[in-house]
């Protein structure tokens, strides 16, 4: 089911804008196919596509490897488990001492990740989606609706089909005001908060003061990528999608200052696999990343994710990934909150639409109504503020890759004007810090209490429960 889409030549653009980003995502990372939107096929160019997954493996339910393993043979392939290698341990320098305390990692990931099954022998945009299916029928989905063998799935920072926020960043003058206003300083004390998304520009602590204290971080390169050459060198522009996870950061600064930050670089993976690919791959992440960094942040005592990526799967079913996740949030008493992504659809987009995630909708810039872009439906429990937001960003020149302004210039000066459901998801996860310090509630309790107010009091006719930091009634 889809959303309005406005009208025709919105829709030639919004088709416009999905090739350009699919031409930049094939470019950078081959080992990936595009299906058409029946999720069988390869996509042909002007066609909507189902979703994206990495030939050559596919996923498979811990419980049923070895049952799926023989349904694949006997079906002509050299189907091979792969196990699964830990996690980092705080000694391992890519963890950088994240990981705060001792975890059974091997029972953990044992019981609940999925294993890897290697399928040297399909053919190439079609046998993975065909065998995930006929495996599906023979074996059937456990009860919370996880197939027994998925594609590896790659979500994106939370565009769907249009693959990039709602808009490009677009320039702001020096009066323009920082959104949203910056709330008391003691204001989510005593919380940690992570974002997964692309890291971090350590440089914007010098400009916008709010971000002084963030110290806890993955470097966001700003400029490692050249996307007219597709390698992996400067040339002199902010790269695309960079300054997306500062500006996240700079939301939840404002509205709970005093919370002590980690932001995680979702590209850069843990176990250390795909080294060889570009760097320009803020644009496209594993799902298996995801649910890995989401597992380091809870053990590194997070109480509240902002996640701002996601994406669709082989017929709508939740992500192998994140099956197990839902218990290690329970065990930690810590929540997710996750970007709704940005079609204007109700199509289910993972992980919002898992029903122990809080998925955020983005309301338009007057906030009387959904934002036109954004997903609804089962992606989206809550709305608040994500058009035409003003907050943190890169300094320098950034060359638009979007039409109708792909080639224009834009200049900044250390924010930008950015809209998406990216950008509401931060709106939720710092009211959920500030409550909790406010009302010395867990962060279980604190979203709890303001969906309901949102549920009783700012529910909003023809979209559904809405928050927002000038709502006076939220105990922030």
């Amino acid at each position: 089911m889809q959303g309005d889409r406005g009208t025709d030549g919105q829709a030639r653009l919004g088709l416009e804008i999905m090739e350009e980003q699919i031409r930049l995502i094939e470019a950078a990372h081959p080992g990936v196919t595009f299906t058409g939107a029946d999720g069988t096929s390869v996509r042909r160019p002007g066609e909507p596509f189902g979703f994206i997954y990495r030939e050559g493996v596919v996923l498979a339910r811990h419980d049923l490897a070895e049952q799926v393993q023989h349904a694949l043979r006997a079906r002509g392939h050299r189907a091979e488990l792969t196990e699964r290698r830990r996690l980092p341990s705080t000694s391992d320098p890519v963890a950088r001492g994240r990981i705060g305390r001792d975890a059974d990692l091997d029972e953990e990931l044992g019981q609940r990740a999925p294993v890897f099954v290697e399928l040297p022998d399909a053919r190439p945009g079609t046998d993975i989606p065909e065998l995930c299916r006929a495996v599906h029928r023979e074996l059937g989905v456990d009860e919370s609706g996880y197939p027994p063998l998925a594609p590896h799935h790659y979500f994106y920072m939370t565009p769907v089909r249009i693959l990039c926020p709602a808009t490009e960043p677009e320039q702001v003058d020096e009066d323009d005001p920082t959104y949203p206003a910056a709330a008391d300083d003691k204001a989510g004390s005593d919380t940690a908060v992570a974002v997964l998304d692309t890291g971090f520009i350590g440089a914007a602590a010098e400009y916008c003061s709010w971000l002084s204290d963030v110290v806890d971080f993955d470097p966001d390169p700003v400029d490692a990528f050249d996307v007219t050459t597709m390698q992996d060198r400067p040339d002199h522009f902010i790269d695309p999608y960079a300054g997306h996870g500062t500006f996240i950061t700079g939301i939840i600064k404002r509205i709970a200052p005093a919370a002590v930050m980690q932001v995680r670089r979702l590209d850069i993976d843990l176990r250390a696999a795909f080294t060889d690919w570009p760097e320009y791959s803020a644009d496209l992440v594993d799902e298996m990343h995801i649910a890995d960094h989401i597992r380091a942040a809870l053990w590194s005592g997070q109480q509240v994710i902002s996640l701002s990526a996601g994406g669709p799967t082989l017929d709508g079913h939740p992500p192998l990934s994140f099956r197990g996740l839902h218990s290690l949030f329970a065990d930690f008493g810590a929540v997710l909150v996750a970007a709704a992504g940005n079609e204007g659809s109700a199509e289910p987009f993972w992980p919002a639409a898992l029903p122990w995630v809080t998925g955020v909708g983005a309301l338009d810039a007057s906030q009387a109504a959904r934002a036109s872009y954004s997903n609804f439906g089962v992606n989206a429990d809550v709305y608040a503020p994500g058009t035409a937001l003003v907050n943190a960003y890169a300094r320098g020149r950034y060359r638009c890759v979007q039409p109708p302004n792909a080639g224009t210039v834009r200049h900044f000066r250390g924010r930008a004007r950015w809209s998406g459901t990216s950008f509401a998801t931060p709106v939720v996860a710092g009211l959920v810090a500030a409550r909790m310090a406010a009302h010395d509630e867990t962060a279980p309790q604190a979203l709890e209490s303001l969906l309901a107010c949102a549920a009783t009091s700012h529910d909003l006719p023809g979209t559904g429960p809405t928050l927002a930091p000038e709502y006076p009634d939220l105990g922030v």
